[in-house]
């Protein structure tokens, strides 16, 4: 069963469904699909839909959140903030992030708060279809095989990659894997505001109800006292 620890505020996940060339993936809480109530779902689902509130929200939570995240991993695994470099992930229909795009935004953001480099067009990628309009393991493999990613040269030890969501791991696998073949011998930290998950699933497959009760109070009032 794939579970998680809490680490200096996050959720610690030692292991994705797939994380191929990934150490460790963190997140902050739950994205719920069977519980559209719950109070962080609703703040990722509009973070997801580009609600302004909500953009100004998830910054406010993460300039707190991601230095803390950081100096644990200074702390726990001796990362070098010189050595280190925040790139954004990629939304299914760029070839390379935007500078105008929200992730480019909020990872550069994350990079100056934490004290580490910022590298926003080292990966790229072909355009290809929104994975959320497959259901089946194999077809959206097949869809990030084809979409072909890439990565520059990258001067670092650690390489933090911050994407939205994270469900199986699947993208931010083909993301390390582009990472590790031009880069070889980095260490890779998969980095998001959430991970998608059905209660539902957890209950009948595994006997566990999920939530995200184990949130920090700190982050949520982050989030809502966003100016």
């Amino acid at each position: 069963m794939l579970g998680w620890s809490e680490f200096h505020g996050w959720m610690a996940f030692d292991e994705l469904s797939q994380d191929d060339g990934v150490t460790r993936a963190f997140t902050i809480g739950y994205r719920l699909t069977d519980d559209r109530e719950d109070p962080w779902t609703a703040r990722f689902n509009a973070f997801k839909e580009k609600e302004r509130v909500a953009l100004r929200g998830a910054a406010a939570m993460m300039r707190d959140a991601v230095p803390c995240l950081v100096g644990g991993l200074v702390e726990d695994f001796g990362l070098d903030r010189t050595k280190t470099v925040f790139v954004p992930a990629l939304s299914s229909g760029e070839t390379v992030a935007s500078p105008r795009g929200v992730l480019w935004r909020l990872t550069q953001f994350c990079a100056g708060r934490a004290a580490v480099r910022f590298a926003g067009d080292r990966i790229t990628k072909k355009a290809h279809e929104k994975l959320h309009m497959h259901t089946d393991a194999a077809s959206r493999t097949a869809i990030l095989a084809a979409a072909d990613f890439t990565s520059e040269a990258i001067r670092a030890d650690n390489v933090l990659i911050l994407d939205d969501f994270i469900t199986s791991g699947n993208t931010m696998s083909h993301l390390a894997g582009a990472i590790l073949k031009r880069n070889p011998g980095l260490r890779i930290f998969a980095v998001a505001l959430g991970k998608t998950e059905r209660i539902r699933y957890w209950r009948e497959r595994h006997g566990v109800d999920i939530s995200n009760e184990h949130v920090p109070p700190k982050w949520e009032r982050s989030w809502l006292n966003a100016t």
